[in-house]
């Protein structure tokens, strides 16, 4: 668990340097997903975190370090991502899972928004991007 204190103090520096008000982390449930919430916290960064299953969001709801939850599961992800996106001014999304997930996160985020890919949990190539809403 060494690097997660590092690897969290590097994501809220590069939000910094993409002028990002808040950041899309689709790892929430992890250890590094609640040590971004702690670190981005102290700095003012909301978190909106991106996890796989209802019970992931209740642990992190639960936990209280992170208010903002959303499950990719869940029929209305792409709109409250939108949505709550938009609101905190995210433009910077730390992709942990691959897939299509990261297109589908991708897609509904504002223009000249940047990803950053740091994993691949669904060991499945990186889709679902429409290259013609970036």
């Amino acid at each position: 668990a060494l690097v997660n204190p590092w690897t969290a103090l590097a994501m809220v520096d590069l939000a910094a340097q993409h002028k990002s008000k808040a950041v899309v982390h689709t790892a929430g449930a992890s250890a590094l997903g609640f040590m971004l919430n702690r670190v981005a916290h102290r700095q003012g960064l909301p978190v909106i975190n991106i996890v796989r299953r209802p019970e992931q969001a209740k642990l992190l709801a639960e936990s209280g370090v992170a208010p903002h939850v959303l499950d990719s599961s869940q029929p209305e992800f792409g709109a409250q991502l939108r949505a709550l996106s938009r609101k905190l001014g995210a433009v910077v999304v730390f992709e942990a899972v691959g897939g299509t997930q990261a297109g589908g996160g991708l897609n509904g985020m504002p223009d000249r928004t940047t990803m950053k890919i740091f994993g691949n949990l669904a060991l499945k190539p990186v889709g679902g991007i429409i290259v013609s809403q970036l």
